[in-house]
């Protein structure tokens, strides 16, 4: 019972993390306004470039890069919470 209760978590955590992270990007993306460092933007390309012998990217394709990393990072915000708040109410009201 507890292995189905554990894979029922983590399934849940990991959906909550995605859609929450898709969120927050959108909200994100949608009322704060910034510019792409020059030390990412650099690095975005430079990565682009090893991957991709032949290819030059130009600024939309770094900037798609960028909200791809944004999106992740995001996600693994939402799933940091959700774990901390998951082991404290285990803890919690749980624990024997």
């Amino acid at each position: 019972m507890k292995r189905c209760v554990l894979i029922g978590w983590c399934a849940v955590g990991l959906t909550l993390s995605c859609i929450g992270g898709q969120q927050l990007t959108q909200l994100l993306l949608q009322h704060v306004t910034f510019d792409i460092p020059p030390w990412l933007s650099s690095a975005v390309k430079s990565t682009m470039q090893t991957a991709y012998s032949n290819f030059e990217p130009d600024a939309l394709d770094i900037q798609d890069a960028c909200i791809l990393l944004l999106s992740i990072t995001s996600s693994l915000c939402i799933a940091i919470i959700f774990a901390s708040v998951s082991v404290a109410v285990r803890l919690r009201y749980f624990a024997k």
